[in-house]
């Protein structure tokens, strides 16, 4: 009976690895090229302000860069492993260079307008 406990554990915990590095792939594929990700709740108050300035760089910077928002989605950004929301998240050919989150509004339209330029040069 412990043993055919222990392979079921063994099966289950080997299903869950694969299912992850399948998202893993999938994730990193659309994070590919210039990419900045920003990771939100909706019931996120700080969130709420954040949104629109992620609007606006999109406005600014769209043809550049790629923004892609997930909004109430833990299981599909939990491996990014952050303690606050909003959080912003800055690639490079899928490779994650910088992050930020911030409850200032103003702040992080600074830090947005700064960190884009210095990352991805424009």
């Amino acid at each position: 009976m412990m043993i055919k406990k222990l392979l079921i554990g063994t099966l289950l915990i080997s299903a869950a690895l694969a299912a992850f590095k399948a998202h893993s792939r999938s994730s990193s594929s659309t994070l590919q090229g210039d990419t900045i990700l920003y990771l939100t709740k909706s019931r996120c108050p700080y969130c709420v302000h954040t949104s629109p300035i992620i609007k606006q760089m999109k406005a600014k910077f769209g043809n550049r860069i790629k923004f892609v928002t997930l909004s109430n989605q833990e299981a599909e950004y939990s491996h990014y492993e952050f303690q606050t929301y909003p959080m912003v998240l800055y690639f490079r050919d899928g490779q994650e260079v910088h992050r930020h989150g911030s409850m200032d509004k103003r702040l992080t339209a600074q830090m947005m307008e700064k960190n884009i330029r210095n990352i991805y040069q424009v």
